[in-house]
């Protein structure tokens, strides 16, 4: 609970952070000044969150005080069905998207807008299944005393999904896919043990953009700092100049589409995929074509800036009442935070998993990239229909032991 404390408050604070430079600074992002009024109203707006995610989160258990046991034979069949599982989707990612980016040549953001029918199911594995698997793994670690008798399988869990973010062809997955797992493999350890680790993360970060873009060491600082505090806030800031007058009525009801997803939109409504009326579906993609030059490139799906909850406050409620979305996003999220304590404590894993897969594949990119309806849009629930019943098969008769 600690790191998906941490973690949460990384992407709740460094867009901030980065809005403050660029106001010490007079920079500009995307051509718009940062004033003392969007610093002051995006600062009141991440207080409140994190004052209210963190109000109502019950303390975890101290399970160093506690008897925990997960029976080895189980444990090793359970770790032994989700390599399979992680292997399959090693080889998808690797037709769908390794072999086009690494072997074609063809940009990423190309193959990611042209997956057609294979879009879903990319969907599905690498932003869910992936994370659910590897929460578990991470779990059964943390709650097993024969720790040395799975050390392999786990090793191996991790190494699989280390293999499945590089196959996607974009860096940030190998961070994003692996820190549920980490998060709950170093469930019982001190925050300060996870400092190593993401040490490593940010330096893994650093030598493949040297790689990438043929660039020294010192550029590439320079760049990933860039995209981390400046281009985070490209879509937001815009949203505040741009449309931040409060959404109408229109506005919102179509946006509300977006929980049945762009095709089942497109059929229901006529609306073309890749017209501009469709970009209004989502608004980091409304934003996109608004302010950013490579408007075809927005509307092929190539081109999309990055809408933080911030933003969407200011477009739901306008410059005077965003601190109510503020509010309600807090209190949303401590009441996850809240019963994947509660699920520990009680030793329900299967909820454990669900319960943490919405946190890390829903509600991270929700603060991370806005749109608010697709928490609950008809993708979301399918996908967690299959984690749900793919997880049940694996885990099995499995149950956690837990006596005070």
């Amino acid at each position: 609970m600690k790191i998906m404390r941490l973690y949460l408050m990384a992407f709740l604070l460094l867009p901030l952070i980065g809005c403050y430079m660029a106001y010490f600074s007079a920079d500009a992002i995307e051509g718009y000044a940062i004033t003392s009024d969007i610093v002051i109203k995006y600062t009141i707006h991440t207080s409140i969150i994190i004052f209210f995610a963190f109000l109502f989160t019950r303390k975890g258990i101290q399970l160093e005080s506690l008897d925990n046991r997960i029976s080895l034979s189980k444990a090793k069949k359970t770790l032994t069905r989700i390599n399979i599982i992680l292997f399959l989707i090693l080889l998808i990612i690797i037709y769908i998207a390794g072999i086009p980016v690494f072997v074609h040549g063809v940009n990423r953001g190309v193959v990611r807008a042209n997956l057609g029918l294979f879009g879903p199911f990319y969907s599905f594995f690498v932003k869910y299944l992936i994370a659910a698997s590897i929460i578990l793994v991470g779990f059964i670690y943390s709650f097993i005393r024969e720790k040395k008798e799975i050390k392999n399988k786990v090793l191996l869990s991790f190494f699989l999904v280390f293999l499945c973010a590089l196959g996607t062809g974009y860096k940030s997955p190998v961070v994003t896919l692996l820190i549920p797992g980490v998060s709950f493999l170093l469930y019982r350890t001190s925050i300060f043990k996870f400092i190593p680790y993401a040490f490593l993360g940010l330096l893994f970060l650093i030598f493949t953009t040297m790689m990438v873009r043929r660039i020294p060491f010192d550029l590439a600082w320079i760049f990933l700092k860039h995209r981390v505090f400046y281009l985070t806030n490209a879509g937001t800031i815009g949203v505040y100049y741009e449309l931040g007058d409060m959404a109408s009525w229109d506005e919102m009801s179509f946006q509300f589409m977006s929980i049945f997803g762009k095709k089942i939109t497109t059929f229901v409504t006529g609306i073309p995929e890749h017209s501009v009326e469709m970009t209004k579906l989502k608004l980091s993609t409304y934003i996109s074509y608004l302010i950013y030059p490579n408007t075809q490139g927005v509307l092929n799906g190539e081109v999309n800036l990055t809408v933080s909850n911030f933003g969407e406050a200011v477009f739901f409620f306008g410059k005077r009442f965003y601190f109510i979305y503020s509010i309600f996003s807090g209190l949303f999220i401590g009441n996850l935070l809240r019963s994947i304590n509660k699920n520990i404590d009680k030793g329900n894993i299967l909820k454990v998993v669900l319960f943490s897969t919405f946190f890390f594949s829903a509600i991270i990119p929700w603060i991370n990239s806005s749109n608010f309806f697709g928490l609950f849009g008809l993708p979301t629930l399918v996908y967690f229909s299959l984690v749900y019943w793919i997880i049940k098969w694996v885990l099995g008769r499995i149950k956690i032991i837990i006596r005070k």
